[in-house]
């Protein structure tokens, strides 16, 4: 029967994002209708792309922009630096990303 008007139809899939980080990309929709005798050409367009943070990386849902998780900063400190007295050393993580437990 084909698509029908006014009907909105999704497609997902999966792929494995590659090591090295990278700029999102701008995905365009071409294609043919094959109707017998009347085939429609698309052609293409580029398609939206909301973007929204995703684990913590803004613009993370724009398509394949891939970050490579790290901390932006790290930072440790002492309490104490005198002898035969306790220190306490205090260390400070920022990542780029959320990172599960």
């Amino acid at each position: 029967a084909g698509l029908l008007s006014g009907v909105d139809y999704v497609f997902s899939f999966s792929l494995t994002n590659p090591d090295a980080g990278q700029s999102p990309a701008q995905p365009s929709l071409s294609g043919i209708s094959k109707c017998g005798l009347y085939d429609s050409h698309f052609v293409p367009e580029v398609m939206e792309s909301p973007a929204a943070s995703v684990l913590g990386v803004a613009r993370g849902s724009l398509p394949l922009s891939i970050v490579v998780p790290k901390f932006d900063q790290m930072l440790i400190l002492q309490s104490n630096p005198l002898t035969a007295s306790t220190n306490v050393l205090t260390m400070t993580l920022m990542s780029n990303c959320d990172l599960p437990a």
